[in-house]
């Protein structure tokens, strides 16, 4: 399965997955997102605008070529029988699999001070998902490529350019988000700088979402809709001050 903005498939795996992921997973849920510009979190707290401005001006390390396990959803997972070989070899990838996030999650911890799964969710990965929800509809060029890897917002100024009509402008808003994340990869990029080490963390976000077509005399909405994404945020665990989390894409679920 590929993911939008980059990456390559990979082996897939069993359904029976899931029972060892629930360990992995962190659940938090959000009150109503309203109209209106988005804002980085910073515990809790609205930030200055200094802190915007510092933000902005980061000048980010160039996002990985490739993702590093691509995020195969339980939904694509082929079902095998229980006593068969396929089966058997599913589950060794399964134990691989919860090997993989333990040391991904103790990497994050060990690297980014004061890192908690929940926290994090919450404070900056699900408003960054917000954010690129609203911006999008908004065709909020600048915010996008603060807040995408280099390749997914190519992507998304393609869409847009797309989506162009005279006179037509889009408003997003979206309520009851839940949001967990799915998968915890790491991988170093410097096999002689064990510091150079990036991090990529699939999330799920489910969420009720709406979109209102706004024409110079009339609007058009969609209504309130389910809304189901999986995407992947990534950031180096190194020279800190100058990186944030991005989004490198969304992946088809």
């Amino acid at each position: 399965r590929r993911v939008h903005g980059g990456g390559k498939a990979h082996k897939m795996i069993s359904h029976s997955t899931r029972s060892v992921l629930v360990a992995t997973r962190s659940l938090v849920t959000a009150t109503p997102v309203l109209l209106g510009k988005w804002r980085p979190p910073q515990n809790s707290a609205t930030p200055s605008a200094m802190m915007q401005e510092q933000r902005a001006m980061r000048i980010f390390l160039p996002s990985l070529p490739e993702t590093i396990e691509p995020y195969v959803p339980f939904s694509k997972r082929p079902k095998h029988s229980i006593f068969s070989i396929a089966n058997v070899k599913s589950n060794w990838e399964l134990m691989k699999d919860a090997v993989k996030n333990g040391y991904g999650m103790a990497q994050l911890k060990s690297k980014l001070a004061g890192w908690k799964a929940g926290v994090w969710i919450r404070e900056e990965a699900q408003p960054l998902y917000i954010a690129l929800c609203r911006e999008f509809a908004l065709g909020n060029k600048a915010t996008l490529r603060n807040i995408t890897t280099e390749s997914y917002y190519t992507e998304l100024k393609g869409q847009l350019k797309r989506r162009e009509v005279p006179n037509v402008t889009f408003e997003w808003e979206g309520k009851d988000f839940v949001t967990k994340a799915l998968q915890y990869r790491v991988a170093m990029t410097d096999k002689t700088d064990k510091s150079k080490v990036w991090a990529q963390i699939t999330l799920q976000t489910t969420s009720t979402q709406k979109i209102d077509t706004v024409m110079p005399n009339k609007r058009l909405t969609s209504g309130w809709k389910n809304v189901d994404d999986i995407y992947v945020l990534e950031r180096p665990l190194f020279n800190l001050e100058n990186n944030a989390w991005r989004i490198r894409g969304k992946i088809e679920n």
